[in-house]
């Protein structure tokens, strides 16, 4: 079989096959003529080299982006201009699909990015990941030892690569954007009575999108960061002559607080309590001196102080600095006596009324009295030697109550086995007479003052009349005392 073949087409192809191939797939020579195939004898490979092509240089179809501009010297012109020519085909990423446009898209410099011929990936990219591209140009978002688990992989998650209708090219709004990976951040956002309003509204208000020096991709320390917003507590912290360890220590405000919400007001990790007894349950050792553990309040049986019950650890010290020793609001004396002087007493008297201590006879209620007589100003301001309220009161919780009546109850047990020895059943005896009024009639006469004055049938300050031959008098006597009620016993005849 024989084939004919042009004299034009046959030095062309013989000029093809002796044409010298140098470096890079050029070769030495450059056509004078229009040629139908780009990389013949080698021309362009580097052009088409790539994993994956361009469509039109897949299928030689160079011509649907460059034309020629003078054959003879073998050079060309793109058929339309940098960005008209790039949407003629992509009319889907022209950079007006939103308000926000990436900046090379907004210039028409579609190249920037894109390989025009070919990449490594099927967006022909001129890097071999999304993220190694977008780092060309933002260096520094992943500068820093914490980085945001997307900007490690693929900035496409958070980001549209042309234009968006979010500021910074989000792919949604940004608060939204973060809840989809974060669920759980929203679900606690959700369920908690107090939720954090950054964490509600603007994540960016606390963390950094990208990356950070410091833990969990938050802006700044954590100090640094709750300060921004709340001035105030940064400015009680940092002037306090007794700062509180617990407020720049560790975790900082994460000591005691939680960041995203919570149950209990001012997002604390718990009730009050229970996040001061986290440090506060052990002695405390300090260059200075120990602060003693408050481990007596989480004893259920203990009576608890008026704020230790109200969950108001605030209410008597200053939780984030203070001027005063054991962080107190107020002076608070720490001796067992001393003259009486109302400032030492300051504390006490944020709650308790400066009257206790204001005469010592008369018919107002003190909670400690005999008769008409008033037992807190004997012992407070007694001139020779008063007593603090630490000379009696425990300052966070004690065994007892407001004194005598705790010892009410509870008496023991005693097995009488000695004197019914064939009876075949232990018999026990009550010792009803240690009860603090000597008798059982401790235990009635309390039970119905203090069902009296739960019903509001009486009220302190009113006068119980009993007719009582010896131990209900002796029972109510001392009930009354504690309970502010005046008592009159009559004897029959």
């Amino acid at each position: 079989m024989s084939v004919l073949v042009p004299a034009s087409v046959l030095f062309s192809l013989i000029a093809a096959a002796t044409a010298v191939v140098v470096a890079g797939g050029q070769p030495d020579v450059r056509p004078t003529q229009k040629t139908q195939d780009c990389t013949t004898a080698g021309c362009h490979t580097k052009q088409t080299s790539h994993q994956v092509l361009h469509g039109p240089a897949a299928v030689g179809a160079c011509d649907a982006c460059h034309e020629y501009n003078e054959p003879a010297n073998h050079t060309f012109k793109l058929k339309r201009d940098g960005q008209n020519l790039c949407e003629f085909c992509h009319i889907d990423k022209t950079g007006r699909e939103g308000p926000f446009t990436h900046l090379p898209v907004a210039k028409g410099d579609c190249t920037s990015c894109h390989d025009p011929h070919g990449g490594n990936s099927k967006m022909l990219l001129k890097a071999d990941n999304g993220r190694d591209l977008c780092l060309t140009c933002h260096k520094d978002v992943a500068a820093g030892k914490h980085v945001h688990g997307p900007v490690a992989l693929d900035c496409l998650p958070c980001h549209k690569p042309h234009s968006s209708d979010a500021p910074k090219l989000l792919t949604m709004d940004k608060q939204a954007l973060c809840l989809t990976c974060h669920e759980d951040v929203s679900k606690e956002v959700g369920k908690f009575k107090h939720p954090h309003p950054p964490a509600a509204k603007d994540c960016l208000q606390c963390h950094n999108p990208h990356s950070s020096n410091e833990p969990k991709v938050l802006s700044a320390p954590a100090t640094e960061l709750c300060t921004t917003c709340h001035k105030a507590i940064a400015d009680v912290a940092v002037g306090s002559s007794h700062p509180h360890s617990a407020v720049t220590d560790g975790k900082a405000c994460l000591n005691c607080h939680v960041a995203h919400g919570s149950d209990a007001a001012n997002l604390m990790k718990g009730s009050t309590v229970e996040a001061c007894l986290e440090c506060h349950r052990n002695p405390i050792k300090l260059e200075t001196h120990t602060v003693n553990a408050v481990a007596e309040i989480e004893v259920a049986k203990n009576f608890k102080h008026g704020p230790i019950r109200q969950d108001q650890c605030s209410g008597c010290h200053d939780v984030h600095g203070g001027q005063h020793g054991n962080l107190l609001s107020e002076p608070f004396s720490e001796r067992f006596s001393q003259p009486f002087k109302a400032e030492d007493y300051a504390l006490c008297f944020k709650c308790h009324d400066k009257s206790l201590v204001a005469k010592e006879r008369g018919d107002k209620p003190t909670g400690f009295r005999d008769g008409d007589r008033n037992l807190h100003w004997v012992h407070v301001v007694n001139p020779a030697q008063g007593r603090s309220c630490r000379s009696c009161h425990s300052l966070h919780a004690s065994q007892t109550d407001t004194g005598i009546l705790a010892a009410i109850g509870n008496t023991p047990l005693v097995g009488l086995d000695r004197l019914f020895p064939a009876s075949g059943v232990r018999i026990f005896g009550k010792l009803e007479f240690l009860n603090p009024g000597g008798s059982g009639k401790d235990r009635p006469a309390l039970a119905m003052l203090r069902g009296a004055l739960a019903s509001g049938r009486i009220a302190p300050g009113d006068t119980i009349i009993e007719s009582s031959s010896g131990n209900m008098a002796l029972g109510l006597a001392q009930a009354c005392c504690v309970l502010d009620l005046r008592l009159i016993c009559v004897v029959d005849r």
